[in-house]
């Protein structure tokens, strides 16, 4: 809550991503439906960020190394972390959970999907992610 406007605080997503196309369309999305996003091209970024800013969720593009740190951090050991990778790998998944991931998506990300993991977090907070999108 903002103490001098009494307004809530905006929730902060922080998107990780090797792929710059890829890390501007979530980031875009998430920032129409009135998130404050955050960007990481890598894992040292994406560590240095959430020790820096405590996003409130993360959505990384699977990257083992990267994640377990994250986790080690007092400040995002209860962040939600939902990873996303190329399809194919069926150990993806379990690989994302063990890591400690809360999901795992195969790309080109499913936007409905997502809304529905988002909203398990932020219920209520935003329209879906879907409506946002220009076809």
């Amino acid at each position: 809550m903002n103490e001098v406007t009494g307004a809530a605080r905006v929730p902060t997503v922080m998107v990780v991503g090797r792929d710059e196309g890829e890390v501007c369309l979530l980031s875009s999305v998430l920032r129409l439906k009135g998130f404050d996003v955050l960007e990481a091209e890598n894992g040292q970024v994406a560590i240095d960020l959430a020790t820096r800013w405590r996003p409130e969720l993360i959505l990384i593009e699977l990257e083992l190394p990267t994640i377990r740190a994250l986790r080690r951090l007092s400040k995002s050991v209860d962040t939600p972390i939902i990873s996303f990778s190329v399809p194919g790998a069926t150990k993806r998944d379990s690989l994302a959970i063990s890591a400690g991931c809360v999901a795992h998506l195969a790309k080109p990300i499913d936007f409905d999907l997502l809304d529905i993991l988002i909203d398990e977090y932020f219920p209520g907070y935003y329209l879906q992610l879907v409506s946002a999108l220009v076809h």
